[in-house]
């Protein structure tokens, strides 16, 4: 897997060659509702055989974008459950179904020009690539065919 990206931490490298070659199971999307109305897509989970969990999610800096694993991602839930007025919810998007049975071929880490901490992520598949994207607080997703 070719993956050049030289902001990673040596831990989020070992997710991604765990993950490397593997097929993906499922994908989750964790949603943080709050009582004002407001709704953003907190974390992306990427499941996959093996036991392999990959947990996207934004950074301290807000606008980055972190790995996690299965344990990191469970503090970082943690957080939102001790809030008061706040909602975690779990869903399968259809368009997130394309890429199921796939397996992962290369990821690709693209900076956004004149923002030094800001990236977007390519999960490649057989058929499809997953999109990533950072936003403030929020990660954004899409399928390119």
């Amino acid at each position: 897997m070719m993956v050049n990206c030289n902001f990673l931490s040596e831990k989020e490298k070992r997710l991604f060659q765990a993950a490397n070659l593997k097929r993906i199971s499922n994908v989750y999307v964790y949603t943080l509702e709050y009582k004002e109305g407001l709704k953003i897509c907190a974390f992306i989970q990427l499941a996959f055989e093996s036991s392999i969990s990959l947990i996207i999610t934004t950074g301290k800096l807000a606008d980055n974008i972190v790995l996690l694993d299965e344990n990191d991602f469970h503090k970082e839930k943690d957080k939102y459950s001790l809030q008061d007025d706040v909602e975690m919810k779990v869903s399968v998007f259809k368009n997130l179904k394309k890429i199921i049975g796939g397996k992962l071929l290369n990821v690709e880490c693209v900076q956004k020009l004149d923002e030094e901490y800001y990236w977007k992520l390519n999960f490649v598949f057989e058929k499809s690539t997953l999109h990533i994207d950072a936003l403030i607080d929020e990660v954004e997703f899409s399928i390119i065919e």
